[in-house]
């Protein structure tokens, strides 16, 4: 999978979750993070996932801050993981 059809597959997940409208939970959404091993060729599988973990932890950061609220969880400016 290219990165590019990630980033459609998780953007075509963002939307769906953007259209809900349930009964018992009126809104969803999801956190995803990615990272790749092409722009990371050094880093183990366990170095991946952290990187992805990352990735998840700050698009949450950011959705809070753009909700305003505190999502309680600080995110590093840097990507946390070492090769």
């Amino acid at each position: 999978m290219t990165q590019t059809q990630a980033q459609e597959i998780l953007a075509a997940l963002q939307r769906i979750a953007a259209a809900w409208s349930g009964t018992n939970v009126g809104t969803l959404s999801i956190s995803s993070g990615c990272a790749f091993a092409d722009d990371h060729p050094d880093f183990s599988v366990e170095q991946l996932t952290k990187a992805a973990d990352l990735s998840m932890y700050a698009q949450k950061q950011e959705y809070y801050r753009a909700k305003k609220l505190s999502s309680g969880t600080p995110v590093s400016s840097g990507n946390g993981v070492r090769p």
